[in-house]
């Protein structure tokens, strides 16, 4: 990846290096700088958030009460993450380690990755959700791109408006 091997992306990534989640400070600058394929202006970003979050407080409020249990969807793709609560496994820094009782609502999620499971931890959740994996590479499952699709960056750098965001409250 060029960004890594450039000198200003070398020392941001040094720069990180000591903070508690230097991966995801990453990759959220450089989504946040416009001049970068796929980015946005973060300062623009983060003054919709603001106005937004004036003008709509108890639809605001009522979604962050919802937002760290289990939906379908929030903000991103990649990774399906209980924090705090609705936790069938055991919590680990306030973040769910999935265990058995929580296969169910993993399996049916649409995200790429379930966040956290730990052998040493209900090693019986863990081989099941790879036997999964493994019976889906043989009979895969259509990829529904629509949640994607309507994630507030990737509208954004698609050139949707701000005004015409689809789930801005997925940017609160």
């Amino acid at each position: 990846m060029k960004i890594l091997k450039a000198k200003k992306g070398r020392q941001l990534l040094h720069f990180l290096n000591n903070t508690q989640i230097p991966d995801e400070a990453f990759w959220t600058t450089l989504t946040g700088n416009s001049e970068i394929p796929g980015g946005t202006s973060a300062k623009k970003w983060m003054e919709f958030v603001e106005d937004y979050r004036a003008k709509h407080t108890s639809e605001v409020a009522k979604y962050l009460k919802t937002k760290l249990r289990d939906a379908s969807m929030h903000y991103y793709l990649a990774r399906h993450q209980v924090w705090y609560s609705n936790c069938g496994g055991e919590l680990a820094q306030d973040s769910c380690v999935f265990g058995v009782d929580d296969l169910a609502n993993v399996l049916k999620q649409p995200h790429l990755i379930a966040h956290k499971m730990y052998l040493d931890f209900q090693p019986a959740a863990f081989f099941c959700v790879l036997k999964e994996v493994r019976e889906r590479e043989n009979k895969p499952k259509p990829l529904n791109l629509t949640l994607y699709s309507e994630l507030p960056q990737v509208e954004i750098s698609s050139g949707v408006s701000y005004k015409n965001l689809k789930h801005p409250l997925w940017m609160v």
